[in-house]
């Protein structure tokens, strides 16, 4: 059947062109004045009256070819005319052709328009099956309802005239590749090309499900159609062959019948409309009045009680996919609107051991599923729905608000897949972004390699430089197997990451939006697969993402706009807030069904572990962060670390180990070292408490070189540079090699600040040579600092290696030679980079050597002491405790010598004490005292000493406090000297002493 519109137009021909006037020549007018012409002549005898003769002829002529002029002018005008109103007439019939197919395209929609128009179509489930059904067959020729009008067309035209008006009848009285519809309720039966026959059917069949009304109607289905996805999920009351008033019982294909759907009204079991395919036009059962041949060169219908309506046409088909699309977005409809029939509604709490009871009696050989991930996670409004990332996927997105049940759909799908599948076949990392323990329970699943928790920059960019790592590992794994899907690979099992608070995640670290396309793109061959779960899925997953995840479920949500960028319609945000775990569920394009995901207990994660106890335990995608606490033995004893060093070993040995390496771009620790003389000098910065003296003290451990420790004290500190300073200018000669050293300095920041601007100079030009020269005489030098400052700039340039630990600041890591973005204030003690690369130093058991003591040579009691000071009284106490004869400077200029060697009425050695001022004045006295007394400063300025000894040579500094003195030579370097420990003999009565105290 094919209707046309109630009112039809007639549409006239266009006129036809005007004829012009017959005209003939006018003989009569042209003769007239030439006999005129003639008489007067006679008359007047002027032969000037003949020239009047031929004006007529003259005239008539003209007057003929104007009106031949004016004949040819019409004809051309009045055909230009004739041709504009055929080709408005041929719009007219255009336009209106158009009306019609798209009245007819309306009325009978094609099943793949359906589909397309399955969220907008609202006129669907309107009619009974009693009712005039039309159903859309495909496209073919149909008369017109144009009724054409000749009335200004004469009965004889010129032939172009009459073939225009041919053209435009012909044009009018059919429409090309209209709709072609016939009513179903006469019964429809399709035979011939099998394939063609079921696609065409197919189509019938999904249109009459829009038709009906699920709350009026019932279906059956029988044959190949019983066992295609879509006719199960139809939301109208499905019937058995026993409960069909004479069909038969068997389900299956049997007969000559391959496919059968047969639709009735509810409460009345007898079928009102039936579709059949079968192999031959004989075997086409009774009361299918409409019969469709199908083969690969002519459709048509063969059979209909309108014999107008046996034509052939061009079909239109329906794939099993396209169909099922359609119903699972017309099943949520009908749920959402109340008008499902037969659908059960959904509990509203589904318990993981419920579903798990369900489908306990599959089982499935290993072999399947490797190309499966099939696992019943949910309820749905018949059975447990079945989600599979490898069908479906391969990745999904879940969205849903606070409170909604994200964290249970979560546990309950991984649980889900664990339960159906080995630990050899699947493994789980979870991503738990808001720190939380909602994964801590799915650790005793053997499949979970690992839980990621309280990410921060560093840590995120961690565990995703080994995810990077992981997909690179299997790129190779599959180049040495020569397969392309992990499929085909028993060795390696599919990795399905879950990502909670996926959307928080990418607002803290966007640059891991780069890592997660890669393996949305990647994933489905690698066998990599990604469940992320957001509050906010609107404008934060990107169309990257979405163009690879084609499994969507949403849970409730705030508005339609994150419910839309999930599941295609603004469904989700009409979920009852109280209803916890419900959600909708789509697979692909096809529209989201309705589901209840299930509640996961504790002994249900216990029963699923225990499932799988005997199963290896699988490998890890990543390797665990660096332990903060490294013992020195466990890395001595890493398969990778370098064979101890012996101090016999040339150049003071090799490589030595002093901790752990975290490459997760490599999934794996590896050992940290270095090599005194390969590396050469080694600079530790970091701020205080952050491993500083540790690092240096496992070094100093493990290194098979003579370590040198410089003090602390600036005496102490002078003193070891000087021997080091010397050992460059005597190494080389025959006779003078000196074993390997490292030299240990702590602090070296603070030791450099410690010298006042005179020494500080000095000091820095000995480190720098030492740093310098210091690799040719086995000498290497391992520092600590807090910062570059400024008097360690130079310095800090003749180190080869950085040891960087934990800084302050971000600007003193830069300015050390930090990369900004490597800057990290979280490492732990003894937490570094070193190389490009995270290190962990080791903790050994030793500490650093005790650096030697500033050297002080003491004073002989009998030694006569000439002393500078600028606290005599002081300085005289600790001399008479020492057991000498105090004496201080007096009388007049040059009789010091005097005072020094023959005082009067003294016993034993004297020590003459003056001020600084006081030796001054006596210009000269010093040095004429040097070959007969020790010359002693104490407690004197720089300028004092140099005025004194008259030399710019600076003297090594005294230790604060130590009660040590410089001791003046006339032929070589000044020295650092004390007085000796108390005399333990009765020390003589001193009035002089007495009296200056």
């Amino acid at each position: 059947m094919n209707e046309t519109p109630h009112t039809a137009p007639r549409i006239a021909l266009p006129a036809p062109p005007q004829r012009p006037a017959p005209f003939k020549f006018p003989v009569i007018a042209a003769t007239v004045p030439v006999v005129a012409s003639v008489a007067i002549w006679l008359i007047t005898g002027s032969t000037f009256a003949l020239i009047f003769a031929a004006l007529g002829p003259l005239a008539a002529t003209g007057s003929y070819i104007d009106s031949r002029m004016s004949a040819r002018a019409l004809r051309r005008t009045e055909r230009a005319r004739f041709s504009d109103d055929a080709a408005a007439t041929l719009k007219k019939i255009q336009a209106y052709h158009r009306r019609e197919l798209s009245e007819l395209a309306e009325k009978t929609p094609s099943a793949i328009m359906l589909v397309s128009d399955v969220h907008t179509d609202a006129s669907r489930w309107m009619r009974e099956p009693a009712d005039v059904l039309p159903v859309h067959l495909g496209y073919g020729l149909v008369r017109s309802s144009i009724a054409i009008d000749r009335t200004g067309a004469h009965d004889a035209q010129p032939p172009e005239v009459e073939e225009s008006y041919r053209t435009l009848t012909a044009q009018a009285e059919h429409l090309e590749r209209a709709p072609i519809a016939v009513n179903a309720r006469l019964g429809v039966a399709i035979f011939g090309n099998q394939l063609m026959a079921l696609s065409l059917a197919r189509a019938v069949s999904i249109q009459l499900a829009r038709t009906l009304a699920p709350t009026a109607s019932w279906v059956r289905l029988s044959g190949a159609f019983a066992a295609e996805p879509w006719g199960e999920a139809l939301p109208h009351r499905q019937l058995r062959g026993s409960e069909v008033q004479g069909q038969r019982v068997d389900e299956s294909a049997g007969g000559t019948d391959l496919a059968t759907v047969q639709w009735g009204v509810l409460g009345d079991s007898t079928p009102q409309v039936s579709i059949t395919v079968v192999q031959e036009e004989g075997h086409v059962p009774s009361g299918h009045r409409i019969v469709i041949q199908t083969r690969g060169d002519r459709v048509a219908v063969v059979r209909h009680p309108d014999r107008h309506q046996r034509r052939d046409f061009e079909p239109s088909f329906l794939g099993r996919e396209q169909a099922l699309e359609w119903v699972r977005a017309a099943r949520g409809i009908a749920a959402r609107d109340g008008l499902a029939s037969g659908i059960d509604d959904l509990p509203d709490l589904v318990r993981f051991s419920e579903i798990a009871a369900m489908s306990h009696a599959e089982h499935h050989p290993r072999a399947a599923h490797r190309r499966s991930l099939k696992a019943r996670p949910a309820m749905g409004t018949r059975s447990a729905m079945s989600l599979d990332l490898v069908a479906d996927g391969p990745h999904a997105i879940v969205g849903g608000t606070t409170g909604s049940g994200k964290s249970e759909l979560l546990i309950a799908w991984v649980l889900a897949m664990a339960a159906e599948t080995a630990p050899e076949d699947v493994t789980f990392l979870l991503v738990d972004f808001k720190g939380g323990s909602a994964f801590d329970a799915l650790t005793q699943l053997p499949h979970t390699v690992g839980i990621i928790t309280d990410l921060d920059e560093n840590s995120a960019a961690r565990a995703f430089s080994s995810l990077r790592a992981e997909l690179r590992h299997r790129e190779r794994a599959l180049a040495q197997a020569k397969v392309r899907d992990i499929s085909d690979l028993e060795s390696m099992p599919r990795l399905v990451i879950v990502v909670d608070e996926f959307a928080a995640m990418m607002e803290d670290y966007p640059q891991l939006h780069t890592l997660f396309s890669d393996i949305a793109a990647r994933g489905r061959s690698l066998g990599v697969h990604l469940i992320l779960c957001t509050q906010r899925p609107s404008g934060v997953v990107r169309d990257s993402l979405l163009a690879n995840a084609d499994l969507r479920i949403s849970l409730r949500v705030n508005n339609g706009a994150d419910s839309s960028a999930v599941i295609g319609s603004d469904r989700a945000a009409e979920l009852p807030a109280q209803q916890k775990g419900r959600a909708w569920v789509a697979h692909g394009s096809s529209s989201a069904e309705l589901a209840q995901f299930a509640l996961v207990e504790t002994h249900d994660i216990r029963d699923v572990a225990e499932r799988w106890a005997s199963s290896a335990k699988p490998r890890r995608p990543w390797c665990e962060p660096l332990s903060e606490h490294l013992s020195l033995s466990t890395v001595l004893a890493h398969p990778e670390a370098p064979a101890a060093a012996t101090r016999h070993a040339p150049e003071g040995g090799g490589t030595i180990a002093f901790g752990m390496t975290d490459l997760p771009e490599e999934q794996r620790h590896g050992v940290a070292t270095w090599s005194p003389s390969g590396d050469g000098h080694l600079l530790v910065l970091g701020a205080p408490s952050s491993g500083k003296s540790v690092t240096l003290s496992t070094l100093a451990h493990v290194t098979s070189r003579d370590v040198l420790v410089l003090g602390t004290d600036s005496a102490s500190f002078w003193d070891t540079l000087t021997q080091l300073y010397a050992r460059l200018d005597v190494i080389g000669y025959p006779g003078r090699a000196a074993a390997a050293v490292l030299v240990v300095v702590d602090d070296l920041d603070a030791a450099v600040s410690r010298f006042d601007d005179e020494y500080r100079p000095v000091v820095l030009e000995r480190l720098a040579r030492i740093l310098r020269e210091g690799p040719a005489a086995d000498v290497v030098v391992v520092a600590s600092a807090q910062r570059i400052t400024a008097a360690l700039q130079s310095l800090s340039q003749l180190f080869p290696q950085t040891l960087r630990l934990r800084f302050s600041t971000r600007q003193d890591f830069v300015l050390s030679g930090g990369s900004t973005e490597d800057y990290n204030d979280t490492l732990p003690a003894g937490g570094a980079l070193w190389q490009g690369a995270r290190v962990q130093v080791a903790q050994g058991d030793r500490f650093l050597p005790i650096p030697p003591p500033a050297s002080a040579a003491v004073v002989g009691r009998d030694e006569g002491l000439a002393i500078v000071s600028t606290r005599p009284a002081a300085t005289a106490a600790a001399c008479t405790e020492a057991g000498w004869t105090v004496q201080l400077v007096e009388g007049a200029p040059g009789s010091e010598r005097e005072l020094l060697i023959n005082p009067s009425g003294t016993r034993g050695a004297v020590a003459l004490i003056g001020s600084v001022d006081e030796w001054q004045s006596r210009w000269g006295a010093i040095q004429a005292l040097l070959p007969h007394a020790t010359v002693l400063l104490d407690g004197c300025s720089l300028s004092d000493y140099r005025q004194l000894a008259r030399t710019r040579e600076l003297p090594p500094p005294l230790s604060p406090g130590s009660r040590q003195y410089w001791r003046l030579s006339g032929t070589g370097p000044t020295e650092r000297v004390q007085l000796p420990r108390k005399s333990h003999a009765s020390a003589p009565t001193n009035d002089i002493v007495a009296r200056n105290a």
